[in-house]
């Protein structure tokens, strides 16, 4: 089994990343669970969510203590300890545009440490502020097949397809970007 963690801030879209990562795996015949964890229930607040993927039944319900894999939608987090409970052979996925040496400093973890600055790719190519989907580019790129590229396109097809082509093909160039940039 994968866990997967995403942290971020109300209104960044975390519950969505962290329902997209599920579905898609769905999708793919895993079996998953999503889920948020709220603190105080306001935009900007820290936000948690968390995904579960595996090939057999997942039988517990409880939170993810250790997580495998780590989405960072909002780097102002690193200074409030986020990286605690983790696996030092976690991957870690930051959206910013500091530095590698920067963001090391604040973390003092030995992992995977990957950075894309999400921000810019989603407002170059959708116009607005929505990282989650670039970072899940990201995602598929440096875990090699937790979920594919291709079924995740789809998946985003189906979602957006009714808003019409030119929100679809955004979409896709922003998490293309996310796969082909992602640098560790």
């Amino acid at each position: 089994m994968i866990e997967i963690r995403i942290n971020g801030r109300g209104g960044q879209g975390v519950k969505t990343t962290s329902e997209l990562i599920a579905e898609t795996a769905l999708d793919e015949d895993k079996f998953i669970q999503a889920f948020p964890e709220y603190g105080p229930e306001r935009s900007g607040a820290p936000v948690a969510a968390f995904v579960k993927i595996s090939d057999k039944k997942i039988l517990s319900h409880s939170p993810i203590k250790h997580a495998e894999v780590v989405l960072v939608i909002d780097d102002s987090l690193l200074n409030e300890g986020i990286v605690k409970n983790i696996a030092h052979t976690c991957i870690i996925i930051i959206n910013t545009n500091k530095s590698q040496n920067e963001v090391l400093k604040k973390l003092g973890f030995k992992g995977k440490v990957y950075l894309i600055d999400a921000t810019k790719i989603s407002l170059e190519e959708m116009g607005k502020n929505l990282p989650g989907l670039v970072l899940i580019g990201s995602l598929i790129k440096v875990s090699k097949g937790m979920i594919k590229l291709n079924h995740f396109e789809k998946r985003v097809k189906e979602i957006f397809g009714r808003k019409g082509k030119d929100v679809v093909d955004a979409n896709l160039k922003a998490i293309k970007r996310g796969y082909d940039e992602i640098k560790d």
